[in-house]
Order: C-alpha cells, then sequence, then structure tokens
C-alpha cells in the first residue's frame, strides 16, 4: 500500500466549497457537473455558479433535477444518463456541437461507485469523447484545481 501524504493546501475536512473557491473568478468559465442537483454535486454546482461560471448539470431525470436548482443563476440541466451509452453520446455529441469549452466537470453521480458501470464509455479514446471524466475522484483528476482553475480546458481530439 502506499502511503499518504498531506500536500499542504491548508484546506481541511471542514473546508467549505466556499473557503475553496474564495477570490477565484470562474466568469467566462463552463463547468459540467454530473449529479450535479442533489448532495455534494447540488453544493458544488452552487458555488461554482457563485463563482461565475455557467454549469450544466447532467441529470437522469432533468425536471426533479431542475426543481432542485431552481434560483441558482448560470445553471443548465440536461438530460444525462451514465449508465446508457446512448445518453451519454447524445450528451456529449450535444455539447459538443455547442462549440463551449468544457473548462472542468467534477462528477457526483454515482460517487458511491468505486467505478462506473461497465456499460459506461469512460476512456480517454471513446468516440466521440465524453467531455466530462467519468471518475468519483474527478474534482481532483481532472477538474479544476485551485492552482488550475484558470487555464482554460482543451478537449482531446475524437
Amino acid at each position: 500500500m502506499t502511503q499518504q501524504h498531506p500536500i499542504g493546501t491548508g484546506f481541511t475536512a471542514a473546508s467549505t466549497a466556499d473557503d475553496i473557491l474564495r477570490g477565484i473568478d470562474l466568469s467566462g468559465r463552463h463547468v459540467v457537473v454530473t449529479g450535479g442537483h442533489s448532495g455534494i454535486g447540488l453544493e458544488t454546482t452552487r458555488a461554482l455558479s457563485k463563482a461565475g461560471a455557467a454549469v450544466v448539470v447532467g441529470a437522469r431525470t432533468p425536471d426533479r433535477a431542475a426543481v432542485a436548482l431552481a434560483g441558482i443563476e448560470r445553471v443548465e440541466v440536461v438530460q444525462l444518463d451514465l449508465a446508457d451509452p446512448a445518453s451519454i453520446d447524445a450528451f456529449s455529441g450535444r455539447y459538443l456541437e455547442s462549440g463551449r469549452p468544457a473548462t472542468g466537470s467534477p462528477t457526483s453521480a454515482g460517487t458511491t461507485r468505486t467505478s462506473p458501470p461497465a456499460t459506461t464509455r469512460c476512456s480517454p479514446t471513446a468516440s466521440p469523447r465524453p467531455p466530462m471524466c467519468c471518475s468519483p475522484s474527478s474534482w481532483t483528476a481532472c477538474g479544476p484545481t485551485r492552482a488550475s482553475a484558470g487555464t482554460p480546458y482543451t478537449p482531446a481530439s475524437s
């Protein structure tokens, strides 16, 4: 087993999303959040919007998600079922056609799983390549970290 070591961010288990984003302006940034209408995903969506980001929330039940997200600025709810490859392909296609960059993509859907369902195409070589990462830990693995929050994300070619 690999020994874990603190990375010295100054944040603790008691740090909030507002603490982490304090002083960061995400205006003009686009973020995709799966599961962004409940639990930690809702808090992520709220904090990113508060920091100025435009947030696309992928949800299996968009109507229910829209109710939960009512009143949060710069949020768009779209159909996305991560257990359905056709839904992932449709979402990816629509997002890519929109021409919007994906600055980051914290994923909150299915975070109780240790890996995505076998039917979910999450590989960087999937075609079309989903604009989101499918890892429960993607906020740190591929999303904007405090150090890179101002760095634009450029999707890899399909």
